[in-house]
């Protein structure tokens, strides 16, 4: 008789089991997908298209007052370029799918499915979301167009991902193209949530590219008079350029562009000054 009670506490305790994994597999926790921040590098302190009137030469001029900030300017450029050429449709994808509510497909998969206008252009996206496990899961976003400038194209994988459910770490494979289908982009975003600041890095990974390793890092710092920093490294060298993004007061260490390994500053006009 007591075996038999053991028995059917035994059975119950199972079937209870298995019922609440049902229920937990029938309606898991929707994934939250990363900020903006964590996929579009932050060029807004160096894109005003007012700036490259005032500097068109400052890059290579040794008399032009907005010399340091005009070499940062480019420097920066370089890459925002790549980005805006590059990154206009999967960024918008990605904006898109932040403003989406998913559907649970099973199997602790998700999907954001939605339309979206690049340059008068329309796209179908989908991005599909897969737990990893307890700590991360992966996100790959898929476009279709029937009419675009790269023609037509279907389901192509635009960009792969690795997030960390905590939403402090994400790594990025950014695709070429629909007609150049090769990783061309190795994207990596970090987050402090205790003092609110963050990192991301774009680092060029095509095979065969002279570029190919060359990266840049935007980061957000502690400093209180230099609160934001690029990191910037090609085959002609590195770059470190700081600034403040209230006044826009900043400095640039360069040292094949200016023979030394000291910082150049410039003031809150721009204008070239003697370092503090």
């Amino acid at each position: 008789m007591k075996l038999n009670k053991i028995f059917s506490l035994f059975l119950i305790s199972t079937i209870l089991f298995t019922y609440t994994s049902c229920e937990k597999d029938e309606n898991p926790t929707t994934p939250q997908l990363p900020p903006i921040e964590a996929f579009a590098m932050d060029f807004s302190d160096f894109n005003n298209p007012d700036y490259a009137g005032e500097m068109k030469k400052s890059s290579n001029s040794l008399i032009d007052p907005y010399r340091n900030f005009g070499h940062s300017f480019f420097t920066v450029k370089a890459w925002n370029t790549i980005a805006s050429l590059i990154m206009a449709i999967p960024t918008a994808t990605y904006a898109a799918a932040l403003n989406e509510t998913p559907e649970y497909l099973g199997d602790n998969s998700w999907e954001w499915k939605f339309d979206v206008q690049v340059h008068s252009f329309s796209y179908s996206a989908r991005l599909i979301t897969k737990r990893i496990s307890n700590e991360e899961f992966r996100a790959e976003m898929f476009v279709s167009a029937s009419s675009s400038v790269f023609e037509s194209f279907q389901d192509f994988k635009w960009f792969e991902g690795i997030i960390r459910y905590d939403l402090t770490h994400a790594e990025w494979t950014l695709y070429e193209s629909p007609a150049n289908n090769v990783a061309l982009l190795s994207m990596e975003w970090n987050k402090d949530f205790e003092t609110g600041l963050w990192d991301i890095t774009y680092t060029n990974v095509k095979a065969g590219s002279e570029e190919n390793g060359s990266y840049i890092r935007f980061e957000l710092t502690d400093d209180e008079q230099y609160d934001a920093r690029y990191t910037v490294s090609t085959t002609e060298g590195l770059a470190k350029i700081e600034w403040n993004r209230e006044s826009k007061a900043g400095r640039v260490m360069n040292e094949s562009f200016y023979g030394d390994t000291l910082w150049h500053c410039w003031n809150e006009m721009l204008q070239d000054t003697e370092c503090p």
